[in-house]
């Protein structure tokens, strides 16, 4: 019994419980055991400083800095590494096992499938040492707390800070947060971004693992689970946006054609014929959402709840998200449509949206053009998922992994104006093609009157990102300039709905929204 300390029950010093395990350290050194194992220590039963408890098992610091195991030797989790010395305080979980030596440095072993083994850089001014289930915890000399492995319920409670956060990604246990410098910042069960961490334009999450674009057009991966191993998209070329699933990934290329990453199950790699014009993609639980240049969406994979079947009429869609089992499409009014896993389009707050993303089955989370978020679905199974952070303003964008929702607050803008214009009678008239665009538009400018002209993009918020040109325009002329997706300092800008504006010193002035989709 876990319970019940053994007798005779006096001179305990130390006691450390996991699930049906107990153990405690008495004043004369020794070590008992009592639970789901009852294994005594190894004798000389005496000398013992430390102990920790773990799943069916315990560890003990002797005297001499070494550590002994007793129990359950689950997943490696008794196999001190050599040498087995210098050790002042272990921890133990289910599977794997810290110790922390007495140079400030700790050493992991056993199961590492959430890397619960392998403690945050700098290792190094450790003080102590605490094991979860599948996570670890270091407190260093200076205070703080380092958190390391599994983060599906926010054990770690760390995030990464960034300065000029444009876009994020989150899945079962892993968090990605790319960067206005094109870093990647990582946390939960993943390693960092592989080096040189620079020159990537956009991140995405699949099962165990990660994937990034670079600005040159090539996808890196890394992490991945259980024998899945993540390898690029071949060619690893002229790739322009991708998007990652459950078990597979998909790459837009630059020719508007899709490629897959992953396994052949559920007709996944099937890109229906012709495979070109795509402009968006995103990938769901095991199956695929393509959005073409002509609004329409293609869907291919498995369709054991009708999510193949998106609804008449299949036109005007600006935007795409992937759930498990329901697909979602953004029109351009802002109004979003559902179809597949019964999931219904709520009647209130589906309405000036500019990004949408799908949570599992039952979630679906939107951005409003103020910066707000709105979440609907199914409350019952996951309330906490429906909390959204206060205050609800200033976000830029959202995304949904399978246990949570990330989203960025901030910018990326260069400088801050008003708020965002409403068109008024104007003399001016715009023009924008292709869009949704990547990765660039051409937009034009045409006066009925005489003027000075200025045509700049804004975020949905306001705030100036570029100035496409300033001139004069004679009556009836018009001026063709180019946006590229970047701002003024040549900042990659994530995928969302950004305004092009047209105004002149006679407060005359026209808007035209329009889509980026990376």
């Amino acid at each position: 019994d876990a319970h019940i300390p053994p007798e005779p029950n006096e001179n305990w010093v130390a006691i450390a419980a996991f699930e049906d395990q107990s153990v405690g350290l008495k004043a004369d050194g020794s070590v008992h055991l009592w639970g789901v194992s009852s294994n005594e220590a190894p004798e000389p039963n005496s000398g013992f400083v430390a102990i920790a408890a773990g799943y069916a098992q315990a560890l003990a610091v002797r005297d001499d800095g070494s550590v002994v195991h007793v129990g359950f030797n689950y997943h490696g989790s008794g196999d001190v590494p050599e040498p087995n010395t210098g050790f002042i305080a272990v921890a133990s979980g289910s599977g794997h096992s810290l110790g922390l030596k007495n140079d400030g440095t700790i050493v992991g072993w056993g199961w590492n499938h959430h890397l619960q083994t392998e403690p945050s850089l700098p290792n190094s001014g450790y003080v102590d040492v605490a094991a979860g289930y599948f996570h670890g915890l270091g407190i260093r000399a200076d205070g703080t707390v380092a958190a390391w492995g599994e983060n599906r319920w926010g054990q770690c409670g760390v995030r990464p800070s960034v300065a000029d956060p444009r876009e994020i990604s989150i899945s079962d246990n892993i968090g990605l947060v790319l960067d206005g410098n094109g870093s990647i910042s990582t946390w939960g069960s993943i390693p960092a971004a592989p080096e040189p961490n620079i020159g990537y334009t956009q991140v995405a999450t699949v099962w165990g693992g990660a994937l990034a674009l670079k600005d040159d057009a090539t996808v890196v991966t890394w992490g991945g689970w259980n024998g899945y191993v993540w390898d690029p998209f071949e060619p690893n070329t002229d790739i322009v946006a991708i998007s990652g699933g459950w078990r597979h990934a998909l790459g837009l290329r630059a020719d508007g054609s899709v490629d897959v990453m992953g396994p052949t199950a559920n007709n996944i790699q099937d890109v229906p014929e012709p495979n070109t014009g795509f402009i968006a993609i995103s990938a769901g639980y095991d199956f695929s959402l393509g959005l073409k240049s002509n609004g329409s969406i293609v869907a291919w994979g498995q369709n054991f709840h009708n999510e193949l079947d998106v609804p008449e009429p299949n036109t005007g869609f600006v935007g795409v998200a992937a759930g498990g089992g329901f697909g979602i499409g953004l029109r351009e009014d802002g109004t979003f449509i559902t179809w597949g896993d019964g999931f219904s389009t709520p009647t209130e707050g589906n309405h000036d949206l500019v990004a949408i993303d799908a949570l599992g089955g039952y979630t679906v989370v939107g951005l409003h053009t103020d910066g707000s978020i709105e979440i609907w679905g199914d409350e019952s199974g996951h309330p906490s998922f429906f909390t959204i952070p206060e205050p609800n303003i200033g976000f830029i964008d959202v995304n949904a992994g399978l246990i949570g929702i990330g989203a960025i607050r901030g910018t990326g803008v260069s400088t801050v104006d008003s708020a965002v214009p409403v068109p008024v009678s104007s003399i001016l008239e715009l023009a924008a093609s292709p869009n949704p665009f990547n990765p660039q538009i051409s937009v034009t400018v045409k006066s009925d009157a005489a003027t000075h002209v200025t045509l700049e993009v804004l975020d949905l918020r306001g705030r100036r990102i570029h100035v496409l040109w300033r001139g004069n325009l004679a009556e009836g002329a018009s001026h063709a300039a180019v946006w590229d997706g970047h701002d003024r300092l040549g900042r990659s800008m994530p995928s969302g709905t950004y305004l092009v504006q047209a105004r002149t010193p006679e407060a005359q002035w026209t808007v035209k929204k329009i889509s980026l989709i990376r």
